[in-house]
């Protein structure tokens, strides 16, 4: 994605996480914000925590289900590469 010019942000919770990459990490709101699209990566309450985000602002969420169960989540993480 960084190649293809994206600018990659990310919330204060993925900091130690994205350590060493070419992320800025930003609030959520600033976040929702300056994106044209947010990803959320984890269940059914990480994609509710981003639509809180997003809805006011229409963004859209691909949600990427890396739990269990993920009754909302779009895809899994094997869909990525496609």
């Amino acid at each position: 994605m960084l190649d293809a010019g994206w600018k990659l942000l990310a919330v204060p919770a993925l900091r130690q996480v994205l350590a060493g990459l070419r992320v800025s990490v930003v609030s959520p709101a600033v976040l929702a914000r300056r994106s044209g699209v947010l990803i959320s990566m984890g269940g059914d309450g990480t994609l509710l925590g981003a639509a809180q985000w997003a809805a006011p602002l229409k963004k859209p969420v691909l949600s990427v289900n890396l739990g269990g169960l993920g009754f909302m989540t779009a895809v899994g993480p094997s869909a990525l590469g496609q």
